[in-house]
């Protein structure tokens, strides 16, 4: 009698282990792929965020172009100014040499000025 318990106690314990299974290596299974999802999560978030910031920067980039192509249309809009005495004498003081160096070329004269 006492061999028949002891063969249905070790069935039993046999039945019991069978039953719980591998848990610890489910759970392993279960936190590596959890990590992996993590970490796949994690990567298009740096996507998203780096293309979020190269968009401002462009946008941004965009905007000073704009505002340096305001500003040059406002200036070319502008009247211009009035010559002084000045500029004229020297506007008509480089016409002179200009002259004299076209009418030296045509005639076939030296390079000295």
């Amino acid at each position: 009698m006492k061999k028949v318990f002891s063969v249905l106690l070790v069935l039993g314990v046999v039945i019991a282990m069978a039953a719980c299974g591998n848990k610890k290596a489910d759970e392993e299974a279960r936190i590596a792929d959890s990590i992996r999802v993590a970490d796949s999560l994690a990567a298009v978030q740096a996507t998203a965020d780096s293309l979020a910031a190269v968009q401002a920067f462009n946008d941004s980039v965009a905007a000073a172009q704009a505002v340096a192509d305001s500003i040059a249309a406002a200036e070319a809009a502008k009247t211009p100014a009035k010559k002084t005495t000045i500029q004229k004498v020297k506007e008509a003081g480089q016409a002179v040499k200009q002259d004299a160096a076209n009418t030296k070329a045509l005639r076939g004269g030296g390079t000295s000025k």
